[in-house]
C-alpha cells in the first residue's frame, strides 16, 4: 500500500462518484471485483488496487445514504471482504442505514437473502447487520448462518443471535439451545468460546441490555 490514507482514498472516489447518475453508479459498484474473500493476511492487501476497491465501497456507501438509494445496498454488501483489515467493513453499514432510515424492516428484508450468498464477505457483514436490527423475523437466517462453512460467519451469528434474544425475549428459547450445541460442537474454538459468551450475554437481567453492544455502535 501506497502513502495515501483511507480516508483521502474515500474522499477522492466521493468526488468521482459525485456527478454520477444512480443508475451509473449501481453499474460502478456492480463492475467492482469483490474484495477478497479470506483474512486480512491475504497477499491481496497488499496491493494498492485491493485498498482502492474498498475505499470506493466505503465512498458509494456515503452515496447510498445520501441518495437513499435502497437497490444499491445489496450490490454493495455482495463485494465486502470476509476480513475486516483496518475497520473498514464496520463502516458499510452506516451509509445503508440511513438510506433506509427509519424504516429498518426495509433493510432485514435486504439482509436476510445475503445471508446465504456465495461471498463469504457477504454473508458476514448481512449476519452482523441482521444483529444490529434486532429483527425476529431473521431468527431462522441466523439460526442457518450458525452452520456456516466460514468461522467467521458463525462466530458473527453468534453475536448477532444473542443481540436478538435480548431484544426480542420470544427468539430467547431457540437461540440459546442452539447456541449451547455450538459451545459444544463447533469445530473452531474461537466460535464455541464466541458461542458460550453469547450463551452468558442472554443471561443477562433486562437492565443490563443498553450496556450490551459491540464497541463500534449501533
Amino acid at each position: 500500500m501506497d502513502d495515501r490514507t483511507p480516508a483521502s482514498g474515500i474522499d477522492r472516489h466521493r468526488q468521482a462518484i459525485g456527478p454520477l447518475s444512480d443508475d451509473e453508479l449501481i453499474a460502478r459498484i456492480e463492475s467492482t471485483e469483490p474484495l477478497p474473500d479470506t483474512g486480512d493476511d491475504d497477499p491481496a492487501w497488499l496491493d494498492d488496487a485491493t485498498w482502492d476497491r474498498a475505499e470506493f465501497l466505503l465512498a458509494a456507501a456515503d452515496a447510498i445514504g445520501e441518495r437513499r438509494l435502497l437497490r444499491a445496498i445489496a450490490p454493495l454488501f455482495q463485494r465486502a471482504a470476509l476480513g475486516d483489515a483496518n475497520e473498514m467493513m464496520q463502516g458499510l453499514r452506516h451509509g445503508p442505514e440511513r438510506a433506509v432510515a427509519p424504516d429498518w424492516k426495509a433493510l432485514s428484508s435486504i439482509m436476510r437473502p445475503l445471508t446465504r450468498h456465495h461471498q463469504a464477505g457477504c454473508r458476514r457483514w448481512a449476519v452482523r447487520e441482521l444483529g444490529i436490527l434486532r429483527d425476529p423475523q431473521a431468527l431462522d437466517d441466523l439460526l442457518s448462518a450458525l452452520a456456516d462453512d466460514q468461522p467467521l460467519v458463525r462466530s458473527e451469528a453468534c453475536t448477532s443471535l444473542s443481540m436478538l434474544a435480548l431484544a426480542e425475549p420470544a427468539t430467547r428459547q431457540p437461540a440459546q439451545a442452539r447456541l449451547r450445541a455450538i459451545a459444544e460442537h463447533d469445530t473452531s474454538s474461537e466460535v464455541r468460546s464466541d458461542a458460550q459468551h453469547a450463551i452468558q450475554a442472554i443471561a443477562w437481567r433486562p437492565r443490563d441490555f443498553q450496556e450490551f453492544n459491540r464497541t463500534e455502535g449501533s
